[in-house]
């Protein structure tokens, strides 16, 4: 689902083999690259993650080009990545993706008519926007399904720089939404025909946690909700009195037996709750629409998705089986990685690696 490739204007020229996949967040850098072996083999070559500074970036753009571009630079030089042509993913409150509907007609044409719908749905002004679609097939004999994706201008200019100051080339410009969708298409390929059904995909990120209802190959609802892993930081921070860092290193402190201090315990829990119920609020007034968006599935992923309890309460409030996503379910992982990393695959690969499978379905024209 090549939505990526009449978002940028930039698309263009030789794409390198295994192009890196860029997941640029508020708390990390990380970044991978695949080859491929015959028609479905996907093999993980490299995979680097570095942590940001606090507030070097946000939902804003980059807040602290600096230390962005440094992160950058040593991510890539630790992680032994070859080539500097990247597959960056933009996401949060900044992008917006739509399943609409257009009258046939000529590629300008229905462009032209999703340009013109779309001003309704873009909250930062279609002006300040990169716009691009996808044509899904028909709808019915006078209409075609069209994907919807639209960036804010300024927050892609501000990534864009700041990944050139590191020396490396923006080549494509793709969602992290997407990208989410690409891995789990290739994750659950043998599935994709039950999951397509209604298939509900949540990635509990560190500044959001983002929500999609994939159906019959296409997303039917994509949104951010503004909680996540920070926002269970600050929390701490303003209840017990700590620096972010330090409340930071005690949300991840467990003893011996994998518990948390007893001091941030109903912190977490309202803050589990609040993020759940963010959730199940989202998908009822999705589901309330129309009787036939039911949702059967849900896949999870993302590093707050440890958060104690989540799992649970999820599955309890949903009245789903929920399931954590699994990227390297199909990928073989070719590079002997350091034992902490390796671990935290399954957590923070999805994004990443999505992009980074690019490489492979999207055609780049020559110059």
């Amino acid at each position: 689902m090549s939505v990526t490739q009449s978002l940028s204007d930039k698309i263009s020229g030789l794409l390198e083999t295994g192009v890196v996949g860029l997941d640029v967040g508020a708390s990390a850098i990380k970044i991978c690259q695949l080859t491929k072996q015959g028609k479905s083999n996907y093999i993980l070559k490299n995979f680097g993650y570095r942590p940001l500074a606090e507030g070097a970036f946000s939902d804003s753009g980059v807040e602290k080009m600096e230390d962005v571009v440094e992160a950058l630079k040593e991510s890539f030089k630790s992680a032994g990545m070859k080539g500097r042509q990247v597959c960056f993913g933009i996401g949060g409150q900044q992008v917006v993706l739509r399943k609409m509907k257009s009258p046939k007609g000529k590629r300008s044409e229905i462009e032209d008519q999703v340009a013109w719908e779309a001003e309704q749905f873009i909250p930062f002004g279609a002006d300040n926007s990169v716009v691009g679609i996808h044509v899904l097939g028909p709808a019915d004999k006078d209409n075609v399904n069209v994907i919807m994706a639209a960036g804010k201008l300024d927050y892609i200019q501000s990534c864009e720089e700041t990944i050139k100051q590191a020396g490396l080339v923006p080549k494509i410009l793709d969602l992290q939404f997407l990208a989410l969708i690409n891995i789990f298409e290739i994750s659950y390929s043998e599935l994709i025909q039950d999951l397509g059904k209604g298939t509900l995909l949540i990635d509990f990120g560190a500044q959001f946690t983002k929500i999609i209802v994939y159906k019959e190959g296409a997303p039917l609802l994509a949104r951010s909700i503004a909680l996540g892993g920070i926002t269970v930081t600050e929390e701490i921070q303003k209840e017990i009195g700590l620096t972010f860092q330090e409340a930071e290193d005690l949300k991840l402190t467990r003893d011996e037996q994998g518990n948390f201090p007893e001091e941030i315990a109903p912190i977490l829990a309202r803050c589990r709750e609040d993020i759940v119920k963010n959730i199940v609020d989202s998908i009822s007034f999705y589901t309330t629409q129309s009787a036939q968006d039911k949702v059967y599935n849900c896949f999870i992923t993302g590093g707050n998705l440890q958060l104690p309890g989540l799992i649970e309460e999820l599955t309890t409030a949903l009245n789903l089986t929920v399931e954590i996503l699994d990227p390297l379910r199909k990928i073989k992982v070719k590079k002997k990685l350091p034992d902490d990393l390796l671990d935290q695959l399954t957590y923070i690969a999805s994004v990443p690696i999505g992009l980074a499978l690019r490489s492979f379905d999207i055609p780049i024209k020559d110059k």
